[in-house]
């Protein structure tokens, strides 16, 4: 990989905590503009909204809480993207570049996860206060899920051959964006399953399987030799310290698909076979408890690290919403598979836990465009 490359950043990731990136601790770093690396503030209220609607008879006043949190993700879904258009109607190589470039590619799944988050995430919320709506928020949650699965597919398998046959640099738990996608696809799949038709049934379940397994495998092999680099050559640096939540977003979305599917598969397997699904489903929830356990610890560590040194702000802060919120919805829906209320539990503390990132991300991020409009961002 040649210097130059190195340090080429686009402008959708000029602000994304990346390795070798080592800005002064506690400087400002521009923001970069409207475009997928904004997305991960779509993908984190969208799911804080729907775990709040989940939890609502745990946690006082948290189904108002979800209406006013989805419109803040709706809000975030509908700006960024009218942004990024009108960006690219202006300079029409913003798109081209925003694809080719590597370091932006991942970005790219941010986009499938936040449309997909806030189809879902609506399906529940609205319908809670608006039921003659429900038939037309499924309709729209389908056209969202086919857009978000085809953007998150096509980053996956474009991320993968870009890096075929090319020295790429140092892994990085960034490029495990380009790869957790696909999972997301996978439970709200398995989700809308019951809501299309009987012809379409099997093929949505089936494309939910396929993407569970893709990001499954891709995800171990990036995440494995991006842990394996930074615990052996090169440990994360300060400004990238939240990039280590990454990886937990697989975690607790494959614990999550793996019981969404097994609720909605009764009618791809065979007679008699439906609680062995729920079975493996629980199984594979207590392998991956077991395996995040101390990887919690170690991003939790990363974190205080990163906040007792002073990282600067950047938009890899959100990196603390999603997979967070991932291991609640995991949590909650494997308390569901083992019928288990210490999971329900530990699902509810997630999800407080999610409303101060979310809060804390919001309030960063405005303060951050703020002074950037006001032209106070020091270089």
């Amino acid at each position: 990989m040649s210097l130059k490359f190195r340090h080429s950043v686009s402008a959708d990731a000029s602000s994304s905590p990346r390795q070798g990136t080592h800005p002064r601790n506690g400087s400002r770093i521009p923001l970069p503009p409207a475009g997928p690396a904004w997305f991960p503030s779509v993908m984190g209220t969208g799911l804080l909204s729907n775990l709040l609607y989940m939890h609502a008879s745990h946690l006082p006043g948290a189904h108002v809480l979800s209406a006013i949190v989805l419109g803040i993700a709706w809000l975030l879904l509908i700006g960024l993207t009218c942004g990024f258009i009108f960006r690219v109607v202006r300079k029409p190589g913003a798109m081209g570049h925003s694809v080719k470039d590597f370091s932006s590619m991942p970005f790219w799944a941010t986009v499938s996860m936040g449309y997909l988050s806030v189809g879902s995430a609506s399906t529940v919320v609205i319908p809670s206060f608006l039921p003659e709506l429900s038939g037309l928020v499924w309709t729209l949650n389908t056209g969202m899920w086919l857009f978000g699965t085809a953007v998150g597919v096509g980053s996956t398998f474009g991320f993968a051959v870009r890096l075929i046959g090319v020295d790429r640099g140092s892994p990085t738990t960034i490029w495990g964006l380009a790869v957790v996608a696909p999972m997301v696809s996978s439970t709200t799949g398995a989700n809308l399953v019951p809501h299309v038709s009987e012809i379409f049934d099997p093929y949505v379940q089936v494309v939910s399987i396929a993407c569970f397994f893709l990001s499954l495998f891709v995800g171990l092999i990036i995440f494995a030799c991006s842990y394996n680099h930074q615990w052996r050559v090169e440990p994360i640096p300060v400004v990238a310290s939240i990039s280590a939540w990454i990886p937990l977003g697989v975690v607790g979305q494959s614990t999550a698909a793996a019981q969404a599917m097994a609720t909605q598969t009764e009618h791809l397997v065979l007679p008699g076979t439906h609680a062995a699904m729920h079975n493996l489903a629980n199984l594979y929830g207590w392998f991956m408890l077991v395996m995040g356990i101390p990887l919690v610890a170690f991003v939790v560590g990363m974190t205080i690290r990163g906040f007792y040194l002073k990282m600067p702000f950047t938009l890899g802060w959100w990196a603390m919403t999603f997979p967070l919120g991932t291991l609640a919805l995991g949590a909650t829906l494997f308390a569901r598979g083992t019928e288990l209320s210490f999971f329900t539990w530990l699902g509810a503390f997630g999800t407080v836990c999610l409303v101060g990132t979310v809060t804390l991300c919001l309030v960063a991020s405005t303060r951050a465009v703020i002074m950037q409009m006001r032209g106070i961002v020091e270089r």
